[in-house]
């Protein structure tokens, strides 16, 4: 049964991560035809970039547990970026999800996109973990005193 409720608990906490992702380029996508006149999505596209969302959220929390201390932060935060500009610039380019685009257009997404990966480490690594790591010094301080 504890299998089982860590395998539900991973699905809820990554499906929340895709979700975030998988809205950010719904948005995107729609200004980027809105731009280019166009005002109805393929359903193709979205399950393609639903599924890229999906795929990158499952790495992303296997690189980065939610309930664990970061061994190897510095290494893990790389290929996370890494990954990111693969799955989604990358998967933009190879699967033409915003084309066609005036050039301005490319570089303003390419500008969220980066702002975003920003804002999505800040929140892994500032907002999320400084709550456990203030819990975890006062439970060594408590721990010292005995």
């Amino acid at each position: 049964m504890t299998g089982f409720l860590h395998f539900y608990r991973w699905g809820l906490e990554m499906k929340y991560n895709m979700g975030l992702y998988f809205s950010g380029l719904v948005f995107m996508k729609a200004i980027s035809d809105a731009v280019a006149g166009r005002f109805a999505m393929d359903t193709l596209i979205l399950m393609e970039m639903l599924l890229v969302c999906m795929a990158f959220a499952s790495v992303e929390s296997a690189l980065f547990p939610r309930h664990r201390e970061q061994t190897y932060l510095r290494r893990n935060t790389m290929l996370w970026v890494l990954l990111a500009h693969l799955a989604f610039p990358g998967g933009a380019a190879v699967m033409g999800w915003f084309t066609p685009t005036p050039w301005w257009m490319l570089l303003i997404l390419l500008l969220t996109f980066e702002t975003s990966l920003a804002a999505m480490w800040f929140g892994f690594h500032v907002a999320l973990k400084q709550d456990s790591r203030q819990l975890n010094r006062r439970l060594q301080q408590y721990q010292n005193r005995i």
